[in-house]
């Protein structure tokens, strides 16, 4: 829960690509998984766009 309070508090000095790779990251460690998948509403809000991040070695 930390991370997510702190990637809230900063997310005005982030770029919607950086707030994004965060939150991904954030999601695949929390579920201790090897990708991480957020869905983000598109347009109006009618439809979804999957992103996803996989677990790279750098990581």
């Amino acid at each position: 829960m930390r991370r997510l309070l702190e990637l809230v508090q900063r997310s005005h000095e982030l770029t919607e690509a950086e707030i994004l790779d965060r939150t991904l990251l954030l999601a695949r460690d929390l579920t201790r998984s090897a990708q991480g998948y957020f869905f983000l509403p598109v347009g109006d809000a009618t439809s979804l766009e999957l992103a996803a991040r996989p677990r790279l070695r750098s990581d």
